[in-house]
């Protein structure tokens, strides 16, 4: 390991030292469950890509230094994202139920189309048009699928299973599949159906930009692949601070509607930045986004497939 990712791994060990403290030291939030998300995805899931990975080739490392005004770009797709994370979503919403958008599959739609131009469509036009990025350069195109018939598509395999197997025994893998709901064929077409969804949603949506746009070329800067993964894991976890304490995000993460700037701040740290890790450094070793979409989408399947029924299969 270069001093680089040494150092980077002492600060990234600090922040979430100092986040943790703040978020359980003071009994905003329970600690058992923060060291739950260390545990697994800090810990157990970055392992076990380790020791899959283990003696593979390094993942080439050509086209991600920045190009001139690149940098500038997307320091204004980080801030544009941030907004839409903090008053986007919220925005858009608003504008949804003015109008004439009914039903729960076509505000589904709305809300994945909507995602797909923020985080994907914005970005690639940005970085295609203005700084003549490929596909390849960003781990897509007939490469990266090619490399899934080999040692990166039985490591997306192993670790999607695996994250399935742990919604369902610590997540809420177990209590989604005991709907009523969910039986026989149903139950099939509605985990296949969850599945394909979050490798847009989930896979695409939240991979795209922060790995394979702004990942690649933080670890060209910082000439750490591993400092990459930690920075762009804290940036992902820091982007939905602001959105804790504008617009009530963290009501659905028990910090409450209007949360403290250091406690959302801890949150997103201790949280969010945590469970982006193992994606973080799968792309590191792979440069390969199919490989980290599987992954995300399987992970998301089991809690995701009780909605997916009740949106897209019930009569």
């Amino acid at each position: 390991m270069r001093k680089s990712g040494i150092a980077a791994l002492s600060i990234f060990a600090a922040v979430y030292a100092a986040a943790l403290y703040e978020l359980c030291g003071r009994g905003s939030y329970p600690l058992e469950e923060a060291l739950a998300v260390l545990a697994i995805m800090g810990l157990g899931f970055p392992a076990l890509g380790a020791v899959l990975l283990w003696r593979a080739a390094s993942a080439a490392a050509g086209g991600e230094v920045a190009r001139r005004g690149e940098w500038l770009a997307i320091a204004a797709l980080l801030l544009f994202v941030c907004g839409y994370l903090t008053f986007g979503a919220t925005l858009a919403e608003a504008l949804a139920a003015g109008g004439s958008l009914g039903g729960p599959r076509a505000h589904a739609l709305y809300v994945l189309v909507r995602k797909l131009a923020v985080f994907v469509l914005v970005p690639w036009l940005v970085l295609h048009y203005g700084f003549g990025r490929r596909a390849a350069d960003l781990g897509l195109g007939r490469p990266a699928l090619a490399a899934l018939w080999g040692r990166q598509g039985l490591v997306a395999i192993v670790m999607g299973l695996a994250g399935c197997a742990m919604q369902f025994v610590l997540g809420s893998g177990a209590t989604a599949l005991r709907q009523p709901a969910l039986a026989g064929s149903t139950l099939v077409a509605a985990l296949g159906g969850a599945f394909a969804w979050n490798l847009l949603e989930a896979g695409l949506v939240e991979e795209f930009f922060f790995r394979a746009v702004l990942q690649t070329r933080l670890a060209a800067a910082l000439r750490s692949p591993l400092a990459g993964a930690l920075g762009a894991a804290l940036l992902f976890g820091l982007a939905h601070a602001p959105g804790y304490v504008l617009r009530g995000a963290g009501l659905a993460d028990d910090l409450g509607t209007q949360p403290g700037v250091l406690q959302a701040a801890a949150y997103a740290v201790a949280v969010p930045a945590l469970a982006a890790l193992p994606f973080a450094l799968l792309w590191a070793r792979t440069r390969n986004l199919y490989v980290v979409m599987i992954v995300h989408a399987a992970i998301d399947t089991l809690p995701f497939a009780a909605e997916f029924a009740r949106t897209w299969l019930a009569a």
